[in-house]
């Protein structure tokens, strides 16, 4: 069974003060980036909250698929004559640069 966005993602909760990041405008264009269109009228707290969700939720996948990303191209984009070893060792030596990459001169 598949759990749902809301399930997954459980502490997006929003205060006033986190929805004033950005601007009315700033959400428009974030809204027109995820729908290809503005959204109507003016926004409510709720709708500011959706598509901060939104966009929270979009980088956290991204962050996700940049594994499966380094997975592959340490797989395929290898010589065929390396070890598994070596692919492995590349694998989790590329992970490592990219979740620590803030710590790393």
């Amino acid at each position: 069974m598949t759990m749902s966005l809301a399930q997954q993602f459980s502490d997006l909760r929003f205060t006033p003060a986190d929805l004033s990041v950005f601007t009315d405008e700033q959400y428009a264009e974030i809204a027109v980036d995820f729908w290809h269109r503005p959204p109507p009228g003016t926004l409510t707290g709720r709708d500011r909250a959706f598509i901060m969700a939104a966009l929270l939720v979009a980088v956290d996948k991204s962050e996700q698929a940049g594994f499966v990303f380094e997975m592959y191209k340490s797989f395929v984009g290898s010589a065929p004559s390396k070890s598994v070893w070596k692919l492995v060792k590349k694998l989790a030596t590329s992970t490592i640069k990219t979740k620590f990459k803030k710590y790393i001169d």
